[in-house]
């Protein structure tokens, strides 16, 4: 399927201010990675939510919302 060679190609993000995002995505909120750490980054509800109907399967490895303090 065409996630899997998406994710087959995948590499992790070190500056998240270098991302150049398709138009008509939204980037992830400038402000809530405003100190980030390189491979530490917050994403906003509203960026992760322009997902949904592509991303349908939750990582075994994932840990839930509740165990985060969300």
């Amino acid at each position: 399927p065409l996630v899997s060679a998406a994710l087959a190609s995948a590499r992790p993000i070190e500056d998240i201010h270098t991302i150049a995002y398709p138009e008509g995505t939204r980037s992830p909120s400038p402000a809530l990675n405003a100190n980030a750490q390189p491979g530490k980054f917050r994403y906003d509800r509203a960026f992760l939510l322009q997902f949904r109907g592509v991303c349908r399967s939750r990582p075994d490895a994932l840990q839930t919302l509740h165990g985060t303090g969300l």
